[in-house]
């Protein structure tokens, strides 16, 4: 029975979902041929597209193999793997988008330099971090399993390296390098689950003692194509500590404060995105049990999807808007924003009546009752494709404290909305509490922009006059 649920979720991947995203791709491709953005916008959606539909593979695969209660311990430690990835970031990942694009040559070497010198030492931190911390958490979180918690503070680095160096090609304008990047690290995740699942499906090995390796390797799959291209190639890489020598102190310090000036803001709005998009399975692995926390984890990975989507557009939009100093070209990028917007919804209201046959096909009946979780975090993914447009004028506008404002606020309702809803509607009640703060981030960002806009028109005004 088992074997057979596996053939349908291959099934479903290769002859349904693989198809749609290939003829997605082809459509792109066909039409992007009067737009340099749109083309930097394809590739760099593709590639991660990819990388996700492998991941999304995989993830199903460990999800039928390991069942709700096993995979509820998978979800709850990767879900605190991506809450310290953020804490890795801490705002540098702004910083390389915004300031890297605008650089001269010697001013983004140098800045590259800072940025990578600031994650091994944040890594290093973490890691001593995760060493006290891992001796009381178990207490809270993960009682069953407590070696996932050390294991999870250990391998961040892997997944926060690789990001710093898909966002150093992106700003670089590299997008076809950060695409095949992606995509490889997607496969592999994908090709290291496969033995695992056959395992557990032999009854060689049950998944109780497969956790553990399962989570290792899967989680460390991010960095070995950095790895390999840095052996392989290394000028294909940025990897340099040292600062370039035609730079003098005064010029150094300049750049260091234009750095730091830029992540005192956006570090808590990391953060707390971090904490915002994975808090809510350790809430209810915390308050409920690992069974519960495996069906939210089951239907987040469905739709993680569509975050993957809203973040990669975001990855291109974000350096290129960054150049946009014009108010001509800020009005085409905010009506192009809108129609970003619409197609969400109708995308949204299509998918709707294919809830229950997405999950049946992908990660099984077992996770059939998250069905109403999964519709109310589909909302929420639409509404992160949608916002990312808009997230997007920050990075031309001299606005960092938005980023701050957007954390603290999402920070507030997720939190406190777990804290409330979880014990009295379960994996539903985070559901919500995740696309609310969805929401309102979205209207507050689009009140925002438009009334940026508006002071810009009035300015330009004034001068003609």
């Amino acid at each position: 029975m088992t074997y057979t649920k596996i053939r349908l979720s291959l099934f479903f991947c290769y002859h349904i979902l693989m198809p749609s995203v290939f003829n997605l791709f082809s459509t792109i491709k066909t039409q992007s041929t009067q737009s340099k953005g749109v083309k930097q916008s394809a590739i760099s959606i593709t590639g991660s597209l990819i990388a996700s539909g492998f991941a999304a593979i995989s993830l199903m695969l460990l999800s039928r193999a390991l069942q709700p209660t096993s995979f509820g311990q998978f979800s709850t430690a990767f879900a605190l793997t991506l809450i310290l990835v953020r804490l890795n970031d801490l705002g540098l990942s702004v910083a390389t988008s915004k300031l890297i694009p605008n650089a001269t040559n010697e001013s983004r070497s140098a800045l590259s330099s800072y940025i990578l010198r600031y994650r091994l030492a944040l890594s290093g931190l973490i890691l001593v971090l995760g060493i006290i911390i891992s001796q009381f958490l178990p207490n809270f979180l993960l009682q069953d399993n407590s070696s996932l918690i050390l294991i999870s503070f250990i391998v961040c680095f892997a997944t926060a390296f690789f990001e710093h160096f898909q966002f150093i090609l992106q700003a670089d304008h590299r997008f076809k390098l950060a695409a095949v990047l992606n995509a490889s690290q997607g496969l592999l995740k994908l090709l290291f689950s496969l033995p695992a699942v056959i395992l557990i499906l032999q009854g060689t090995l049950s998944p109780a003692t497969l956790i553990t390796p399962i989570f290792l390797i899967y989680m460390l799959s991010p960095v070995i194509p950095v790895i390999l291209l840095w052996l392989i190639k290394p000028g294909f890489l940025p990897v340099n500590l040292k600062l370039p020598t035609t730079l003098d102190k005064t010029q150094q310090k300049r750049l260091k404060q234009q750095l730091f000036s830029l992540i005192k803001h956006a570090a808590l709005g990391i953060v707390a995105a971090g904490i915002i998009e994975n808090v809510d399975i350790l809430f209810v692995q915390g308050f409920l049990d690992d069974y519960q926390a495996g069906l939210l984890g089951g239907v987040t990975r469905i739709a993680l999807l569509f975050y993957i989507v809203g973040y990669s557009l975001g990855n291109v939009l974000n350096p290129r808007v960054a150049k946009y100093k014009q108010y001509s070209d800020l009005v085409t990028f905010w009506k192009k924003a809108w129609l970003i917007l619409a197609g969400c919804v109708l995308g949204f209201v299509l998918l709707m009546f294919a809830v229950e046959p997405l999950i049946f096909f992908t990660i099984g009946q077992e996770y059939l009752q998250a069905a109403n979780s999964l519709r109310v975090l589909l909302g929420a993914g639409f509404i992160t494709i949608a916002l990312m447009p808009f997230i997007a004028f920050f990075y031309s506008f001299e606005q960092s404290w938005y980023f701050s404002l957007s954390g603290v606020l999402q920070l507030l309702i997720v939190i406190l909305g777990n804290i409330w809803l979880v014990p009295i509607m379960g994996i539903e009640g985070s559901a919500w509490v995740r696309l609310a703060s969805r929401g309102v981030l979205l209207i507050l960002t689009i009140f925002l922009v438009r009334h940026q806009l508006g002071k810009m028109k009035t300015a330009q005004r004034e001068q003609i006059i």
